[in-house]
Parts: structure tokens; C-alpha cells; sequence
């Protein structure tokens, strides 16, 4: 009996422990229409470049990723890449990680709401320099995996990249998109339509 009461004890134990130590969320991500909305800049591209710095008061250091663009969404951008500038990231011998923040490498490539980069702490070209005005739920990762959603954002994701996607947001700014040159999301489609 007084296994029993101590094997009962220790199962309320867990089982209480379990129901407080569930974490619970209130976060509410953005939808595709306030993305478009706070955004000034809507494009499809690849990460090509990323370099680390410090801000003037070498309290923060940021990255700088270079994108070139394949598609652009809303907006107006007179060059074929935009910067899109971020806190954290490495620089030398120091490296500076937010957690839950945007970071993103090389190679990457996706979708990305972008708002005109105007804060005085933050260098770079300002004329091409752009953030994420609602933080990681800004960027559409592409995976490139048709069967396992081709595309994800925190909180989303994507089955049908043209029709999820490209057709909601044509349809929310009443704008076609731009194609500035293929991407590697179109030269896989092609790829694979051909060896059908």
C-alpha cells in the first residue's frame, strides 16, 4: 500500500509539473495582408552576400544581406539588388545572437516585405537599404520541397507558392509582379516539367 502512495504521488507529481510547464503562446503572427500593408517593398530573391558590422557606438553589431532580386511584388527598386540590414550577426572575433530574431545566410533564398531602412543607428546605403518591419514573419523561407510545404514564415506555411502566395498578394495590391530574372524556385519547376 504505501508503494502505491508514493507511486501515486510521484504520477500527480509529473502530471502537475506537466500541465505548468506547458508553454503557452499569445503570440498572433501577422497575416499576408498587414505584411503588404507595412511593407514598402514586396520582392523574391536570394540571399548572394552577407557581411557583419558594428553600429557607430560599437554597442550592436548588424548584418548586411545582399539580395538579388527575381520578383518584385510592390514597390519601385531602380537596381537589380537590395540590403536588407538586421541586428546580430558576427563581426571579427564578435558575434552578437538575438534569439527569435531574424538572421539569414547565404544561399538562402525566398520572399521578403521590406520597409525603407530609416534609422539613424543602423549604416548602410540608405537608398537601397531596407528591414523587416514585423521581424522574422517578414520572410517566406523557400525549401524547395514540394511535398513537405515548399514554403514556410513563423506561424505559416505555404502548399501552393504561386496560388498561396503570388496570386494573394497580386490580389491585396492589385499590381502584377515584375520579373526581374528567373529564380531558382522557377529553374527547378522548368527542370521539372521538361523531364516529364
Amino acid at each position: 500500500m504505501k508503494n502505491l502512495i508514493i507511486a501515486t504521488l510521484v504520477c500527480l507529481t509529473i502530471g502537475i509539473g506537466k500541465i505548468y510547464t506547458q508553454p503557452t503562446s499569445n503570440f498572433i503572427y501577422p497575416t499576408l495582408e498587414e505584411k503588404v500593408e507595412k511593407s514598402d517593398v514586396i520582392i523574391e530573391g536570394q540571399v548572394i552576400n552577407t557581411r557583419g558590422f558594428e553600429n557607430e557606438e560599437k554597442t550592436s553589431i548588424y548584418t548586411s544581406a545582399t539580395i538579388r532580386i527575381s520578383k518584385i511584388f510592390k514597390g519601385t527598386i531602380a537596381d537589380s539588388t537590395v540590403e536588407i540590414v538586421f541586428e546580430g550577426g558576427k563581426f571579427g572575433d564578435k558575434r552578437q545572437i538575438l534569439t527569435h530574431a531574424f538572421y539569414i545566410d547565404k544561399g538562402r533564398d525566398g520572399l521578403f516585405f521590406l520597409k525603407a531602412n530609416n534609422s539613424s543607428a543602423v549604416l548602410g546605403d540608405k537608398s537601397n537599404s531596407y528591414i523587416l518591419p514585423m521581424g522574422t514573419s517578414c520572410y517566406v523561407e523557400y525549401h524547395h520541397d514540394p511535398v513537405n510545404h515548399p514554403a514556410t514564415s513563423p506561424g505559416t506555411s505555404y502548399d501552393d507558392i504561386e496560388k498561396d502566395l503570388f496570386q494573394r498578394i497580386e490580389a491585396i495590391t492589385k499590381v502584377p509582379r515584375i520579373i526581374v530574372s528567373r529564380s531558382v524556385f522557377d529553374r527547378k519547376a522548368t527542370t521539372s516539367k521538361s523531364k516529364q
